[in-house]
């Protein structure tokens, strides 16, 4: 909505005066909106999600024995998803284990020794509630590079497929020039089996929608989804090959 209503203003100094007096504006009315909120909630006795990541974070920074508790009882922490986790939620992960400098360096440890993470940088798609790559790569670093393990292989697609993800993919998915907001591709390596049927490739071009859909999600889905349909009924009718087991392509599969 931003977006839309700063695109109304040309872009001149005047328009773009008129952008700042327009966020300033509004960053005092969603002030007056934050404090009533908070106001509200106190009065209910509620707390939102937001509120408890916030009080678990401040409670384990400024108590040392909040946090000796907390890691005496878990031994050892393990995210999975880590691509997903906000600086929040990220400082709470790396309170509840060793990962801080001072806190190594008072239990004389040159390492982090509890703590897992798994994750796809590639898949770091939840801007909007404040995750990004940033906060996966500085959890990265502080692991370790020698601590770090690269899971490549890829047992869902033949070699062929995997070989063309990896000639388009690379070319499309390069680090940015500051070396951040977009990771590097890795590579996929094929499975023991790839090798043993090929698979193709196939490339989907959507009919154009119509000027009075444009733009409309649910009919450009519709239409998508109008055009897998037709082609998962040509691949079974043309009894494309599904594997050595089960032979031909099928409905079930």
């Amino acid at each position: 909505i931003l977006e839309k209503i700063v695109k109304m203003w040309p872009d001149t100094d005047e328009g773009k005066q008129a952008q700042k007096d327009l966020m300033v504006d509004l960053s005092h009315r969603l002030k007056d909106f934050v404090a009533a909120y908070d106001q509200l909630k106190e009065q209910r006795g509620l707390l939102d999600f937001q509120d408890l990541l916030l009080i678990a974070r401040n409670m384990l920074a400024r108590s040392d024995e909040t946090r000796e508790y907390f890691r005496r009882r878990f031994r050892y922490l393990l995210i999975d998803e880590f691509q997903d986790t906000d600086p929040l939620q990220s400082e709470v992960a790396m309170l509840l284990c060793d990962a801080r400098a001072d806190d190594r360096a008072a239990a004389g440890k040159s390492r982090i020794s509890n703590l897992f993470l798994v994750g796809d940088p590639k898949q770091s798609i939840y801007r909007f509630r404040r995750a990004n790559i940033e906060v996966y790569d500085q959890s990265a670093r502080l692991v370790g590079a020698a601590q770090r393990a690269r899971i490549r292989q890829n047992f869902r697609s033949g070699w062929h497929i995997i070989s063309w993800v990896n000639r388009v993919f690379s070319r499309l998915i390069e680090p940015s020039r500051d070396g951040h907001f977009q990771p590097e591709y890795v590579p996929l390596l094929p499975g023991p089996h790839a090798y043993e049927f090929p698979g193709r490739v196939v490339l989907l071009y959507p009919p154009e929608p119509d000027t009075d859909c444009k733009g409309r999600v649910n009919q450009i889905r519709y239409r998508e989804g109008c055009c897998i349909a037709l082609l998962i009924k040509r691949a079974v009718k043309a009894a494309w090959p599904c594997s050595r087991e089960r032979g031909s392509l099928g409905y079930q599969d």
